[in-house]
């Protein structure tokens, strides 16, 4: 973790509080969170692009049903 000093031109501000040491978070650790996020995210949206396009195929197939019936009706009649 690294630490800094906050500056002296808080001191006017917050008295001698200013001074005080604080810990951060490492900023490769914010880094890797964001990449782990992105690649939850893009894992979850190839996920639903699979779910999308299986519908979509079926949907297509059970229209093509329905066009064929519908064409098998007319030439019955």
């Amino acid at each position: 973790m690294e630490c800094f000093v906050i500056g002296f031109a808080n001191t006017k501000k917050m008295g001698i509080m200013s001074l005080i040491i604080r810990k951060t978070e490492n900023p490769m650790q914010d880094k890797d969170k964001q990449i782990q996020e992105l690649q939850k995210q893009i894992k979850n949206l190839k996920q639903k692009n699979l779910e999308l396009t299986v519908e979509n195929e079926f949907i297509k197939e059970l229209d093509a049903l329905v066009a064929q019936r519908t064409r098998n009706q007319k030439h019955k009649k």
